[in-house]
């Protein structure tokens, strides 16, 4: 099964990261859209002793926030247009 990642990261060490770990993993990456000067949003989740979660994240600045905003939008139309 082919498998691509349609979301919007940062020009960071991190962004990059992630991009490449998407890649090893066979995940295809065209539609990943890079945004200058951005960074990703940042979710941690802890878990206490009797297993409840509990979130907390920064997103407000993430460029996946505006996703259909930014100028790969029209392409990841026509992209979502042949997924199955």
């Amino acid at each position: 099964v082919e498998v691509d990642y349609h979301t919007a990261l940062g020009d960071d060490p991190g962004s990059a990261a992630m991009i490449e770990a998407w890649r090893e993993e066979g995940i295809g990456v065209d539609c990943v859209e890079r945004v200058a000067d951005a960074s990703p949003g940042l979710y941690l989740v802890r878990t206490d002793a009797s297993g409840e979660r509990s979130f907390q994240f920064w997103r407000e600045h993430s460029p996946a926030r505006r996703l259909c905003a930014l100028p790969g939008w029209p392409r990841r139309v026509r992209a979502f247009a042949t997924c199955d």
